[in-house]
């Protein structure tokens, strides 16, 4: 079975046959002008080469828009600083033949006849100008474009095109190398610039819902051992923030657990976060809205808790810092959280008394298993208007402390997903939610058009994979059946 040929394949190959109809051009260029017959002087065609320009567009289509960029700019400070080197030596090299007037100092071509002694110098100048690449690639702070840079290099100075070399080198016998120098260079930018255009290029449909808000549940999308999205989702979420999708995460997790997931994946809107406790705007790093236990509250389960004898978690928003209080460390599950949140970013951890009179974000316990689902019970059967119990698998895998497990308390208002209807309105959204595990169940109950790899039901759309569910996240933006119904 042949795998389904994708866009970026059809990008690459497009991308590839526009340098070389770009070098077409140039040669027809050269023909009608009577430049192309002439044995010497200035071809358009000379200071561009299909096969380096496609090399480049090549290697320049990423995924996403935002890698291609990346690599471009790396793809072009690395021929300008490999062929800049490149151009400089051959010339310098040259100059002291014409000076010296020393026919020793002519800088061979691969093809033109053998003399060791006139190869030996330059390969060994080739060596260190080598070196001198990377020494300036690192000034540059350009270190990923050293590797690329040194090719460029090697490719000017033992070039392969001694046509290009020997036409310009009867007018000034060093000045073909610098051409074939200046047509890596521009060959190379070309190819880039074609690719990007080629990337960024869209067919333009004429059907977009705008008004949704895609909301992806991502904990069944996240490996536990590195807390990173599996396989290729950083590409397919990257993707679909390109097209202009609105996105946003659901998660059970804080800024300082999930921020790291931004280093890779670009999207637009803000994070439903703590279980749906808190919406946080990750560029400007400021919570929008938030969902709390009131202090009353918080009172009685403090009282509860400390009847027995279970030292919790107790974590606050003020000024848009999170902050965790305990009074003391009383296992190994919570030694190595604490430690863990001791020097975390977005988050100030304290031992100690904890703030007066402030309603409570959430609570967290750390106990075994058996106590676990005691206080479980017992939360729910004695704060069951007020607070929702969830259990977390964090520690089921952990050799150190396999017996444990831990247990967020929040309010039970969370449910109903304040946060995100707040922000629903005032963008005049309407939700999409994409769920992948149990956790987002109130995140389900709480949007307009429901997908799921987890749950299912009649008004569930169910996807089968995360890629499935990724197509039909492109198929509902797109498609004229999710069009928002106009108000008579």
């Amino acid at each position: 079975m042949f795998r389904k040929i994708g866009l970026r394949t059809i990008k690459t190959a497009l991308s590839i046959g526009l340098g070389m109809l770009f070098y077409i051009l140039l040669r027809i260029l050269d023909k009608y002008t009577g430049l192309y017959d002439q044995p010497t002087g200035f071809r358009f065609s000379d200071f561009f080469s299909p096969f380096f320009a496609g090399i480049a567009a090549a290697y320049s289509l990423y995924p996403s828009k935002k890698q291609s960029i990346a690599q471009a700019k790396n793809r072009v400070v690395a021929s300008l600083l490999g062929g800049i080197v490149g151009i400089l030596l051959t010339i310098g090299y040259g100059l002291i033949g014409k000076i010296s007037g020393n026919d020793f100092f002519t800088w061979p071509n691969l093809g033109e006849g053998f003399s060791p002694w006139q190869y030996i110098l330059p390969y060994t100048l080739v060596a260190f100008g080598v070196l001198v690449v990377v020494i300036f690639g690192n000034i540059l702070h350009k270190e990923s474009a050293i590797f690329v840079g040194i090719l460029t290099f090697i490719s000017v100075t033992i070039n392969p095109m001694g046509m290009i070399v020997n036409r310009y080198n009867q007018t000034l016998n060093f000045l073909g190398e610098a051409v074939f120098g200046f047509n890596r260079i521009l060959s190379t930018v070309v190819g880039v610039l074609i690719s990007l255009c080629v990337n960024f290029f869209t067919l333009p449909r004429k059907n977009k819902n705008d008004d949704l808000l895609f909301v992806i549940g991502i904990e069944g999308m996240l490996y536990k051992d590195d807390d990173n999205f599996k396989g290729y989702m950083n590409y397919k979420l990257n993707s679909l923030s390109d097209k202009g999708i609105n996105i946003s995460l659901f998660t059970t997790r804080t800024p300082t657990t999930f921020m790291h997931l931004f280093n890779k994946i670009n999207i637009s809107d803000p994070v439903i976060c703590m279980s749906g406790a808190a919406l946080y705007d990750k560029n400007k790093k400021t919570y929008l809205y938030q969902e709390k236990i009131p202090y009353d509250v918080s009172k009685r389960i403090d009282k509860y808790l400390e009847e027995e004898n279970v030292t919790p978690f107790k974590n606050y928003i003020i000024n848009d810092v999170a902050y965790i209080y305990t009074k003391s460390i009383d296992n190994i599950g919570e030694k190595l959280y604490a430690e863990s949140k001791k020097n975390a970013p977005y988050c100030n951890f304290v031992l100690g008394e904890d703030l007066d009179k402030n309603d409570v974000l959430y609570y967290l316990i750390i106990d075994t298993i058996a106590n676990v689902k005691r206080i479980k019970d017992n939360i729910e059967k004695n704060f069951s208007d007020d607070v929702i119990c969830q259990i977390y698998d964090v520690f089921d895998n952990s050799e150190i402390v396999p017996e444990l497990k831990f247990i967020k308390l929040y309010s039970k208002k969370v449910l109903e997903l304040n946060v995100l209807k707040k922000y629903k309105e005032e963008k005049n959204y309407r939700i999409v939610s994409l769920t992948t595990s149990n956790l987002a169940e109130h995140l389900k109950d709480n949007s307009d058009i429901k997908l799921s790899t987890y749950f299912e039901g009649e008004d569930i759309i169910a996807c089968d994979s995360y890629e499935e569910m990724f197509r039909k996240i492109s198929h509902i933006y797109y498609s004229k059946k999710y069009r928002k119904k106009e108000v008579e």
